[in-house]
């Protein structure tokens, strides 16, 4: 009786996690990125300066030093137009990192010196597919968290490795739940990258 209580329990105690970390930890994940936003638009103005000092010294010569200093700030490696643009072109330091976010759509078009969509994804359709595919994986690990979750529900054994089984289920739901999440965050990069093609700089003038 005291091993079905056990059992019965951590049944219990693993669906309530899980169904907390649905109703959570999307509130927290969206909370985590504003104070993150706000911790870094504190810091931006001395990495743009220390930048700014790095080009104008000596680009070619700094450019190694340039591109360490900008893979922590943007964890994708840029080149060194799109470098001396989001510099030199007014406003476009603050739309640095919601460029790299999205990079894989985006691009900054040399004869314009405006930032465009790539040609792969200037259509409609294939936007809307890679939507959908990150949101059916969203859907799909979700429902898989959901699933072994709820399934143990309808399983009851006294043995010791039922109790491992449950608390495999467990760890295997979470899991799912941060590629849900992760996939979720993936699906709203195409409307990231559709906002800031239209965001509109200061004249749309680079200085070169």
């Amino acid at each position: 009786m005291q091993s079905f209580d056990l059992i019965t329990n951590f049944k219990l105690i693993s669906i309530l996690v899980t169904l907390l970390i649905f109703i959570v930890g999307l509130p927290l994940l969206v909370s985590r990125l504003r104070v993150t936003t706000l911790k870094h638009q504190v810091l931006s103005l001395d990495f743009y300066m220390k930048l700014k000092t790095l080009i104008e010294e000596d680009f070619e010569k700094n450019y190694s030093t340039i591109l360490v200093a900008l893979y922590g700030y943007t964890k994708c490696e840029l080149s060194q137009y799109e470098i001396l643009w989001f510099i030199r072109t007014p406003g476009a330091f603050k739309l640095l990192r919601q460029y790299s976010s999205c990079r894989k759509y985006l691009m900054v078009c040399e004869k314009s010196k405006v930032i465009k969509l790539k040609v792969a994804y200037r259509e409609k359709k294939p936007r809307f597919v890679e939507r959908l595919k990150y949101f059916g994986l969203y859907l799909l690990f979700s429902f898989l968290a959901l699933s072994v979750s709820i399934s143990n529900l309808y399983f009851y054994s006294n043995s010791t490795l039922f109790i491992s089984y449950l608390f495999f289920s467990l760890v295997i739901a979470v899991i799912s739940l941060v590629v849900a999440f992760c996939c979720l965050n993936k699906s709203t990069k195409v409307d990231s990258a559709e906002k800031l093609v239209k965001e509109i700089l200061p004249g749309r003038v680079s200085i070169f």
